[in-house]
């Protein structure tokens, strides 16, 4: 296995899960609702990166391809939700 590239996935999950944490934090004080889009779009970003390091370590014939593929579209999508309906 090559150990940068899992350091950097490791990095990758502990990024995503913190900005999560941390806005989730900033919503129950202020109660803005593109804080809460931000911290779901963080979550399916952490998701996403924890399958994509599972798609590194597990056998070829594991692919997670498809699920990486709707997590980040999930993200996509609630970011895009919370951009246009909740600052207009």
């Amino acid at each position: 296995m090559h150990t940068p590239q899992l350091i950097v996935y490791g990095l990758c999950v502990f990024t995503s899960a913190l900005s999560a944490v941390l806005l989730i934090k900033q919503y129950g004080k202020r109660h803005d609702r593109l804080l809460l889009w931000s911290c779901f779009y963080f979550i399916f970003l952490c998701l996403n990166s924890v399958l994509v390091f599972f798609d590194y370590i597990l056998p070829v014939q594991y692919d997670l391809t498809i699920p990486r593929a709707f997590a980040s579209l999930a993200a996509v999508c609630a970011m895009l939700y919370g951009f246009i309906w909740e600052l207009s």
